[in-house]
């Protein structure tokens, strides 16, 4: 068995950047996916049922207060036969007093969860793997307002207004979609997919297929942070058609 074709396309799928947190550390802003946030995205696509995670190592390095944890990932079918698994390391530092049971539990809890993450992100852009391409689209936002440590997103309570039809342009027409002087011939096909797509799953289907011509270098990643960019609008564009 494999992974359903839906899925696929999920893993595929560029990430959202309001899924992506901000924190300061060593003087630097890092992008980084909240522990809940990679949770949510793996019940979502795999199934709550359809994936788990094993502590295989946990270990206490007294010298730099620290924990080092080793998590394997398994992702299973509905009828439970093994489809991939992933194992991969993370580390916690002891931040308060050594003595105080909390600080341990606080360094144990990230650890574990660093390791989580970091072995989820084998399965795509959708766990966080785009942030480790520091010329990825979403590390060039970092200095714009994003959601702040442990905040959950924003989202706009307000049905979206409907867009007039004859006297307003829609919001893919209001931005140029791709340049052809600047693109290549791969980019611009996908290009006019996008254009061409017409329902959620059409959409998504070329997201999918952004996400491997970028891993195939079928693209550039200028050409990639462009296609997203013109993803992220029709999926919204054709969101607007049915609420209509």
């Amino acid at each position: 068995m494999a992974f359903t074709d839906e899925q696929r396309a999920l893993l595929n799928a560029p990430l959202e950047p309001d899924m992506v947190s901000q924190r300061q550390q060593s003087g630097r802003s890092l992008s980084y996916l909240e522990g809940w946030e990679a949770i949510a995205q793996a019940n979502t696509i795999l199934g709550h049922d359809g994936w788990s995670h094993t502590i295989t190592r946990l270990d206490y390095n007294p010298d730099v207060r620290s924990y080092l944890a080793i998590v394997m990932v398994r992702v299973h079918d509905a009828a439970g036969a093994l489809l991939t698994q992933h194992e991969d390391v993370g580390f916690g530092i002891v931040a308060g007093a050594a003595d105080k049971p909390e600080s341990h539990e606080t360094a144990v809890k990230g650890a574990v969860t660093d390791a989580m993450k970091r072995a989820l992100r084998c399965l795509g852009d959708q766990f966080g793997n785009t942030l480790y391409d520091k010329q990825s689209v979403l590390h060039k936002t970092a200095g714009q307002p994003q959601r702040a440590s442990g905040a959950a997103p924003q989202r706009d309570a307000r049905p979206p207004a409907a867009p007039e039809r004859d006297t307003r342009p829609s919001q893919l027409a209001a931005r140029p979609a791709v340049n052809p002087a600047d693109m290549s011939e791969v980019a611009l096909a996908l290009g006019g997919r996008l254009e061409g797509a017409h329902d959620e799953k059409d959409v998504k289907a070329v997201g999918a297929d952004i996400g491997k011509a970028r891993a195939q270098n079928l693209i550039s990643e200028s050409e990639a942070g462009t296609l997203r960019g013109v993803y992220r609008t029709r999926l919204q564009a054709v969101a607007v058609e049915v609420i209509r």
